[in-house]
């Protein structure tokens, strides 16, 4: 608002401004004195400044509240005839220059609590940098030095004061175009990772400089990425010798190879003992044979029993320690002969149905009449008979009463005998409450597998198991072995055919056995390309399925 009041504070003339911000009608208060406008104004505050100002005859102005709380701006500027008065609210202004200056203090604390922070996260960086191992060294965009710990100041011969700062041309200006161009790549955000031997030329370069840049170092180059535009603002590289780590890794090979190797003659050597210890053995059983056809008193006949017995079970653990030692070796071979399966089970059937008598033991054969049990197949008969005589034994030995059933069927067959690659699914039916583990070779993700490490069979010597003689086809056959026998707990069952275990030391005084058979058991299955599934509970008897 303006107002002019002439020499004796009488109003003679305001803008209209001057109404809305005294609220008087101007047309009323012309030549009033300016006590109508601001009564007792000699007491105010505007009304001290203007006594103060105006008879000087100068222009001033001053900041007050007024009559209606805010803040405005008075100015007096002197006229020939008295003196005009100019009045500004400046109250929001105030308020905003107030609201400026609060938040720039905010700004600055919190800039303030930033710094504070990036410092100490710079000091931990710096600290953990300087206790690494490797070397470590940063870059900037242009390519400055802006760390160097002290890994780089040893095997570099250079401190850090010497280097940080400066341009790695100029620490190192024999760079090569090799180097220029690595760090080309890595500044256009590219990591790399390198172990060449020629970042700087060999010549005029101080000794432990060429050695530092000609050992055996593996270097990382990282680019430091902006979050902000994704822009690369430097490099950090990391320096790791590797000629320890090589020299370990050399000596493990070394130490590994020399393990294999003493695993390979082990094996070889039990392989040719057996044959060694079976000679004699077999001897000592034929002349015993003879001896006991000759004309002998009772007493004479039993200890000659008792003699051919314990060859027979010597020859028996041989021949285990043999196969064992040929699965080892990798040397398994399984025979391409020609055989009926319905002879095989006829023949093993035989044998154990005397045993199983002896210990009144009922044993049943349930063989399922199908022509493919007497037709010619081609196979490994021995093999095939050694597998059901080893676990028909273990249900001989671990069970005293009921029974012991083997059960023959055709499962199902390929129309080529390469199908027989394919895992076959044996479901076996038994109660829900008993334990069962799938030990077959197409399903060892068990740890407690017994295939030899980094030493499988060749696959040249894995012929499939059975096939017809025409080789039309491949011919599967399921056989399930149930007893009634002790049985075993789930964590027996996961070290079944591990070799040399049994399910416990009571077990191994109570009855006889080495631990082998099941192992080899298992190793023949795998080398027939066949599956194996065995189901048992602690005291109600063991299933076998094949």
């Amino acid at each position: 608002s303006i107002s002019l009041y002439d020499e004796k504070w009488h109003l003679v003339w305001a803008n209209l401004r001057w109404e809305a911000f005294f609220r008087f009608n101007r047309a009323e208060m012309i030549g009033r004195h300016f006590n109508a406008v601001v009564p007792n104004y000699q007491e105010t505050e505007v009304g001290k400044f203007l006594l103060r100002v105006v008879p000087l005859r100068k222009m001033d102005s001053c900041v007050m509240k007024l009559s209606n709380r805010r803040w405005s701006r008075v100015s007096v500027f002197p006229t020939e005839r008295g003196h005009l008065i100019r009045t500004s609210d400046i109250t929001d202004k105030l308020l905003a220059d107030e609201e400026t200056r609060r938040r720039s203090i905010d700004m600055e604390n919190a800039v303030n609590q930033r710094t504070q922070l990036l410092m100490q996260e710079r000091k931990l960086l710096l600290w953990v940098v300087s206790k690494a191992r490797d070397g470590v060294t940063a870059l900037d965009q242009t390519l400055r030095i802006t760390v160097w710990n002290p890994v780089m100041e040893r095997v570099s011969g250079l401190r850090a004061d010497q280097v940080l700062g400066h341009n790695c041309f100029e620490i190192f200006p024999l760079l090569n175009g090799q180097a220029i161009e690595v760090f080309r790549r890595v500044l256009a955000g590219e990591m790399l990772i390198t172990s060449t031997n020629c970042i700087l030329p060999q010549h005029e370069q101080p000794s432990q400089l060429r050695e530092f840049f000609t050992s055996n170092w593996e270097r990382c180059y990282i680019p430091i990425v902006n979050d902000e535009n994704e822009s690369t603002s430097g490099m950090v590289i990391f320096f790791r010798d590797l000629t320890a780590q090589q020299r370990v890794n050399s000596q493990i090979i070394s130490a590994r190879d020399e393990a294999l190797r003493l695993v390979h003659a082990k094996s070889q050597f039990l392989a040719n003992m057996s044959h060694e210890f079976r000679t004699p053995l077999n001897a000592i059983i034929g002349f015993t044979d003879l001896l006991q056809n000759s004309i002998l008193d009772e007493e004479s006949q039993e200890r000659f029993d008792i003699v051919k017995t314990s060859a027979q079970s010597l020859l028996s653990l041989v021949n285990q320690v043999l196969d064992y030692s040929k699965y080892e070796a990798g040397m398994m071979v399984l025979e391409n002969d020609e055989f009926k399966l319905g002879d095989v089970i006829l023949e093993t059937v035989k044998y154990f149905e005397l045993r199983a008598s002896m210990k009144n033991l009922k044993f049943q054969l349930d063989m399922e009449d199908n022509p493919i049990f007497q037709t010619p197949v081609i196979g490994d008969p021995g093999r095939l008979k050694q597998i059901l005589v080893n676990i028909l034994n273990n249900s001989l030995k671990f069970t005293q009463c009921g029974s012991i059933t083997l059960s023959a069927t055709e499962f199902c067959f390929s129309l080529t005998p390469s199908s027989s690659q394919s895992q076959i699914d044996m479901t076996t039916s038994s109660s829900s409450s008993s334990t069962a583990i799938d030990l077959s070779s197409n399903n060892n993700n068990n740890n407690n597998n017994n295939n030899p490490p980094n030493n499988p069979p060749p696959s040249s010597v894995r012929p499939a198991g059975l096939s017809l003689v025409d080789g039309s086809r491949t011919v599967v056959v399921r056989l399930d072995i149930a007893d009634t026998g002790i049985g075993m707990s789930e964590a027996t069952l996961r070290n079944l055919y591990r070799p040399f275990t049994q399910a416990d030391s009571s077990t191994t005084r109570n009855y006889e056995g080495t631990g082998l058979g099941l192992s080899i058991t298992k190793q023949i299955v795998d080398c027939m390309k066949g599956d194996i599934r065995v189901q048992s509970e602690e005291g109600l008897g063991t299933i076998s399925t094949l």
